[in-house]
């Protein structure tokens, strides 16, 4: 009797903060979410910042860590996205969290990078507060967001690794979506 009393509490509680998210979900999808403004490093030690939206119609920024083997197993469809990028208003970074040099962290990614072939430029995030907060509420690995010009992400965030050409074709006309609503936005 009292593991019944138990579960039901569990399940109420449960059922009542998955109300409360999916409302909570529902108002927040009329707001503008907004990627952090950050400034980083890449892999060669070039500095990057979120200035770079400006540059590009679309930025697909795809989170992985050194020990998500999905992540890891992505890289070559990620690869053909970025080569595909180049030909659009588009550009790709990967960014790498949860990497130091001080612990040689950063040494394993470059060692993952350079076994993958991967060419497209790679980020390690400054520790913002700003940025600390954004990169702790990532809570599933891959993930991918597709940043306008304005620096606001667009969409949902993409979750789970892109494992074939269908994937890619798939980002491909989000992309080409984006691109095009602000090329009408322009006209």
């Amino acid at each position: 009797m009292k593991k019944k009393i138990i579960a039901t509490a569990v399940a109420i509680t449960l059922l009542a903060s998955f109300i409360t998210g999916c409302a909570k979900n529902k108002a927040d999808n009329n707001e503008k979410k907004i990627f952090p403004a950050f400034t980083a490093a890449d892999f060669d030690g070039n500095e990057v910042s979120s200035d770079a939206f400006a540059d590009k119609a679309v930025t697909v920024m795809n989170f992985w860590f050194t020990g998500c083997k999905a992540c890891i197993l992505e890289m070559p469809q990620l690869e053909i996205l970025h080569n595909e990028l180049k030909e659009r208003d588009a550009a790709l970074y990967g960014v790498c969290t949860g990497v130091s040099s001080l612990d040689g962290s950063l040494t394993i990614a470059k060692n993952i990078l350079s076994d993958n072939n991967v060419s497209y430029p790679n980020i390690v995030l400054n520790s913002s507060e700003e940025v600390n907060e954004f990169i702790g509420d990532i809570f599933a690995y891959p993930i991918m967001m597709l940043v306008n010009r304005s620096g606001e992400i667009v969409g949902e965030p993409i979750f789970g690794a892109i494992s074939d050409r269908d994937d890619v074709d798939e980002i491909l006309g989000m992309i080409d979506e984006v691109i095009e609503s602000e090329g009408s936005q322009n006209s």
